[in-house]
Order: C-alpha cells, then sequence, then structure tokens
C-alpha cells in the first residue's frame, strides 16, 4: 500500500468515524429532548393529581368537571409526547441513514452548523459585554 492509499484510507477512517460521531450526538440531543418532555409531562400529572386530591368533596360536580377536562387534558398531551416521540425516532433513524449514505457530506454539515452555533454563541456573549 503506497502512501497515497494510506492516506485516503486514513481520511475515510477519519471521516467515517466523524460521522458516526455526528450520529451518536444527534441520538443524544434527541434522547435529551425525550427527557426533558418525559418530565415536563410527570410534573403536569404529578400536579394534576395534586390538585384532584386536594378539591374538597363539597365541590362536587364543578370538582369532577375540572377532573375530567384535565385528565382529558393530560390524555391529549400523552398522545402529543408519543408522537414527539415517533417523530424523533423517525429522525433519528433518517439522520443516521444520511450519515451512513453521505458520511463527508454529514461531518461538513455538521461543522457548518457548529461554527454557525459557535458564532451566535461568540457574538451573544460579546453583546452581553458591551450593554
Amino acid at each position: 500500500m503506497n502512501a497515497t492509499s494510506k492516506a485516503i484510507h486514513s481520511t475515510f477512517e477519519s471521516v467515517e468515524k466523524a460521522a458516526d460521531q455526528t450520529a451518536t450526538a444527534t441520538e443524544g440531543l434527541i434522547e435529551s429532548t425525550r427527557v426533558i418532555a418525559n418530565g415536563a409531562l410527570d410534573k403536569a400529572e404529578a400536579s394534576v393529581k395534586k390538585l384532584h386530591k386536594a378539591a374538597p368533596r363539597k365541590l362536587g360536580s364543578a370538582a369532577t368537571q375540572v377532573d375530567e377536562f384535565a385528565q382529558r387534558r393530560l390524555a391529549q398531551a400523552k398522545a402529543v409526547q408519543v408522537k414527539v416521540r415517533e417523530t424523533a425516532n423517525d429522525y433519528t433513524e433518517k439522520a443516521a441513514s444520511k450519515v451512513r449514505e453521505k458520511p463527508l457530506q454529514s461531518v461538513l454539515m455538521a461543522a457548518a452548523a457548529g461554527a454557525t452555533v459557535a458564532t451566535l454563541v461568540t457574538m451573544a456573549k460579546k453583546r452581553k459585554l458591551a450593554s
């Protein structure tokens, strides 16, 4: 294997490694989003249960109506959570597939996104320091 072949092979391995790291980072971001969404729904559910237990019995049908309304909204929120989870899984699978199909393009896109974020953070810090 000559030096050029070794360099090409080494570059390909680097690109492949970077593509895998990009896919892993993307999956981590999606998982973090899931955790945050699940935590928010758990807090909402706990609040509804707490309110339900605290409601005095003399409110009768009004409390029942409020509870039914809250339960419906909680069920809707859970349905949205499931949809978000499914969509996130779809995007994760699509992103990982694209990274595998076009590792060099994926690395370049990730680098551009990283540069954009770094620029925005730098600009925000400069504004904060200026004010």
